[in-house]
């Protein structure tokens, strides 16, 4: 699985920029049909310059084009990509510890309804003007080869983060801090069920709830009672049922899109499970 934040932090094709904990980069992909899933460790906001691409959730499918700013919480999803132009897009990686000592510094208060379920992992944000005003600061510190000082980057990126929280125009993004900030160590059931579908590794899984594998596996085990590799199967093939139901896609799509390694790896387990194999299942 494409992993965005190590190749934007590793790739020294990018300019980018990293000040304190957070990395500003200017990210690029060439020209080409490709349908991919990528992961990201650390939250990301991006500001798309040029190009589209399309991320999709377990839920929604978010157009990312030129004009348009996001919110991308840590987690995997979709990605596809499109032949017409080259896709260039400014990304902010902050990490939860980030978002929480910003709002600690500034004693900023947050919405804390339980009955809003949790938001999703992508989140749309309105271009208005304080938005506008960062994308054109933050492009122009790109075009300059020098004469800067890195730290104005923080700086303005508090100071960004401010303005979106006094003005409560982003109450989805305000609903996703609080859930950030009310969680120590994130909650094990919200980033399973929103991440279920990937192919992450176990290791790469405990990273993303903030905790050691071992960790990770006994704190599954307690919330869940039972180990995560036979949680995981069990949640694949539940959607796999849906999709062979109610969707017309391929069995290689299924395979895909449910986080399966191939196709005969998934018509043996389907099969071990449910008695049929996947197309007879389909056929019913």
């Amino acid at each position: 699985m494409y992993n965005l934040y190590k190749d934007v932090h590793e790739n020294k094709s990018f300019k980018k920029y990293r000040v304190a904990d957070l990395l500003f980069a200017e990210y690029t992909c060439e020209p080409g049909e490709l349908r991919s899933k990528l992961w990201s460790s650390t939250n990301y906001f991006t500001f798309v310059t040029q190009g589209r691409i399309e991320l999709t959730t377990l839920t929604q499918t978010y157009s990312l084009e030129v004009g348009k700013a996001f919110f991308v919480r840590k987690g995997s999803c979709v990605f596809q990509l499109f032949p017409e132009e080259m896709y260039c897009e400014m990304i902010i990686f902050v990490s939860d510890e980030h978002i929480k000592a910003i709002l600690d510094k500034h004693h900023i208060s947050l919405p804390k309804d339980p009955d809003f379920p949790p938001t999703d992992l992508v989140i749309p944000l309105e271009l208005d003007d304080t938005l506008q005003n960062y994308r054109q600061s933050l492009l122009s510190y790109f075009q300059r080869s020098e004469g800067f000082l890195p730290s104005l980057l923080q700086v303005k990126f508090e100071e960004l983060l401010l303005n979106v929280l006094v003005q409560q125009r982003h109450p989805v993004l305000l609903r996703c801090f609080s859930e950030i900030y009310q969680s120590h160590k994130k909650s094990i059931s919200h980033i399973m069920e929103q991440n279920y579908c990937s192919d992450l590794s176990m290791k790469e899984f405990a990273r993303l709830c903030a905790r050691s594998l071992s960790s990770f596996r006994r704190d599954f085990q307690a919330y869940y009672g039972m180990p995560p590799g036979r949680w995981l199967k069990e949640k694949r093939l539940q959607r796999s049922k849906v999709l062979l139901m109610n969707s017309d896609l391929t069995l290689e799509a299924i395979c895909f899109e449910c986080g399966f390694r191939n196709r005969s790896h998934f018509s043996r387990i389907f099969k071990e499970q449910f008695g049929l194999s996947p197309q007879a299942f389909r056929k019913g």
